[in-house]
């Protein structure tokens, strides 16, 4: 694995990845203050990841190429597994109840 990917490229992956955060934090009913970081991270790291991944396998390289980010499976990846750590941050977490 080779890491192809510029400063530029990987400061889109991070900013999206805040923006899904802030969306879903908005959009969604969370049960903490802190959901949208969680969703950024998990978002950030799976786009991450698997632009850098798939330049080794010819078969996932698809779509257009920007500053060394692979964008679509980039998206794709971004969206799954921010959604996966958006999902296990409801189940996990627990609502704060007055005593």
């Amino acid at each position: 694995m080779t890491l192809d990917m510029t400063w530029v490229a990987f400061s889109a992956v991070i900013l999206a990845a805040l923006a899904l955060g802030v969306i879903v934090q908005v959009y969604f009913a969370p049960k903490t203050a802190y959901e949208w970081l969680i969703t950024a991270i998990g978002a950030s790291i799976g786009a991450w990841f698997v632009s850098e991944l798939t330049w080794s396998n010819a078969n996932l390289a698809f779509g257009p190429t920007w500053e060394g980010l692979l964008v679509v499976p980039a998206v794709i990846a971004g969206v799954v597994i921010g959604g996966l750590a958006e999902a296990a941050a409801r189940v996990l977490e627990t609502t704060a109840t007055p005593a």
